[in-house]
């Protein structure tokens, strides 16, 4: 696992276990607010079902698969990219609500929203 942020302390890339397809590691990037962590991952190609998220134990999991399905009407003269299955793990802590934690799938572009616990909020203290 390698060093991101104190949220993310580790991410890792481990491909789907028994599987003969190649796998890919996604583009990401985060981006940290006062409220919340902002996850960005390239996925394109991929479909809602072609995906699953997971927060437990303080790890998020992002697992899936791409796959393109030619239309029935092509002739396939050339093609860049392939079917691949990806998995990413992210390592959180306390900082973070998980049950609060959310996901939108558009465009080919992930965006996990991870708000920060409210007690890590800033907060103006009047001086007596």
């Amino acid at each position: 696992m390698l060093p991101l942020l104190p949220l993310l302390a580790h991410t890792s890339y481990t491909p789907p276990p028994e599987d003969e397809h190649p796998s890919r590691k996604p583009v990401f990037r985060m981006v940290e607010t006062e409220a919340a962590y902002t996850l960005t991952v390239q996925l394109p190609g991929v479909d809602k079902p072609g995906m699953e998220l997971v927060a437990k134990n303080g790890v998020l999991t992002i697992i899936g698969r791409r796959e393109w399905h030619k239309p029935a009407a092509w002739a396939l003269v050339h093609r860049e990219s392939t079917d691949a299955n990806f998995a990413l793990k992210f390592t959180y802590d306390t900082r973070i609500e998980a049950d609060k934690i959310q996901a939108l799938l558009a465009d080919g572009v992930l965006t996990v929203t991870l708000p920060k616990s409210p007690n890590l909020q800033p907060k103006q203290i009047p001086v007596g």
